[in-house]
């Protein structure tokens, strides 16, 4: 591999992380920012905000540093100017929505998303960069696995205090705070193919054990959720593997093989029966259910659609026009009708140029690791097809990951512009 540097841990490590850390504080704070970035909802501050705005804040600060350090040269990619175009048709549907301040707040998110991913770009410098946040992001993982199984003791010992948490538990539904379980199960889901590339190929010693173990407790970490469209989207995740491991040698079986049967132990002894009943019922639900009042949801949607085809009902507004129909407000749970029912058809087409503008990024790069990012970009991709998250900054994180991993190397990127970047 042409820019992969392996990432070992070995008795200089430590020295080397810290040596790393004061000659480039800014790609520390990043490191940091995709550490957080599965469990940064769970803590909040007083009067600060919740862990995701200190962070993010960090982040778009040491970013303008490093900015006006380059004589405030920006740079910027395709995925970022047409994000861009999208955003600013997403602010025109203000005009004719039936609340503009509730749209406001929809716009503001999404202004943030784009000066995190913006943020991204500036501070890294090569491809190898990269593989560091996503080595980051797995062992941020390993908190939220962490949280879960403390969750799961206090709500068996019935310590767990009222709020949202303790309601989804009786359910046989465990999580973090701040977290819905289905958003939760796809942040963690997309960690899988990472983690199963990191450990395959990019990493040694204890690190390889690490990422390998990583593997059996993010499936826990996703089951205890109960989120059956989570259960899909790990599976799909998982099937990574296959593609990964080159299969020719005895020795690759052992492994996966060994993680596998591991998982499954826990699925039989450590899973709370709730939680089993619940994914046990994933193919009825398919074949003779609502999907959880999906295809309700769905059906309201269309109907919303038709009423105003060319420009929306206004970015954020499906929730209030649900009300109309269903006397509820609810969510459109499908990523692209979100954006169809809200920002109309010609928002529409600007996303999928958006969305077609990365998978060409990806698909014209020339290095081996191409095909985990389009995995990661595939696992996001069918997750978004049961939950919305236009503007949900985590999910975006991701893609600016996906999209920095294949960009430094790809036949569509500039050359000169990398390597004036490096």
């Amino acid at each position: 591999m042409r820019d992969h540097i392996p990432i070992t841990l070995s008795r200089k490590s430590p020295a080397r992380v810290l040596e790393m850390a004061f000659e480039r504080p800014d790609f520390a704070v990043l490191c940091f920012y995709f550490f957080t970035l599965s469990w940064t909802n769970m803590i909040t501050f007083p009067g600060l905000g919740s862990l995701l705005q200190i962070t993010g804040i960090a982040l778009v600060l040491v970013a303008s540093y490093v900015v006006i350090r380059r004589s405030f040269n920006v740079y910027l990619t395709e995925f970022h100017i047409l994000y861009a175009g999208f955003l600013f048709w997403c602010a025109i549907t203000l005009v004719w929505s039936k609340n503009i301040e509730w749209s406001a707040l929809h716009i503001v998110t999404s202004v943030k998303i784009l000066v995190l991913l913006l943020a991204v770009w500036q501070i890294t410098r090569s491809k190898s960069d990269y593989w560091v946040l996503a080595q980051a992001y797995v062992f941020g993982g390993w908190v939220t696995v962490v949280n879960s199984v403390i969750t799961l003791q206090n709500s068996t010992q019935l310590s767990l205090p009222y709020g949202k948490v303790a309601q989804l538990a009786m359910q046989g539904r465990i999580t973090s705070a701040g977290y819905d379980p289905n958003f939760l199960s796809l942040i963690l889901a997309a960690s899988l193919p990472i983690a199963i590339y990191l450990a395959a190929h990019l990493s040694r010693g204890i690190l390889k054990w690490i990422n390998w173990l990583y593997i059996p407790a993010v499936w826990y970490a996703i089951l205890l959720t109960g989120s059956r469209g989570g259960l899909i989207v790990s599976i799909f995740a998982s099937m990574s593997v296959l593609f990964v491991i080159d299969w020719r040698k005895f020795y690759a079986w052992i492994n996966p093989i060994a993680f596998g049967f591991a998982a499954v132990v826990i699925v039989v002894n450590a899973i709370p029966p709730k939680t089993q009943e619940r994914l046990g019922g994933l193919a009825d639900e398919l074949a003779y259910g609502g999907w959880s009042s999906r295809l309700l949801i769905w059906d309201t949607s269309w109907n919303v659609f038709w009423e105003n085809v060319i420009g929306g009902v206004g970015i954020g507004m499906f929730r209030w026009e649900s009300l109309l129909f269903i006397n509820r407000q609810l969510d459109t749970h499908n990523l692209l009708l979100t954006v169809l029912v809200e920002t109309g058809v010609i928002g529409f087409v600007f996303f999928l140029i958006l969305i077609f503008s990365m998978l060409r990024t990806i698909l014209c790069s020339k290095d081996d690791d191409r095909f985990i990012w389009l995995w990661v970009f595939a696992t996001i991709g069918i997750g978004s097809l049961s939950i919305t998250m236009l503007t949900y900054p985590p999910v975006w994180s991701l893609l600016a990951l996906v999209l920095g991993g294949v960009a430094f190397s790809s036949s569509s990127k500039n050359n000169k512009n990398v390597e004036r970047r490096v």
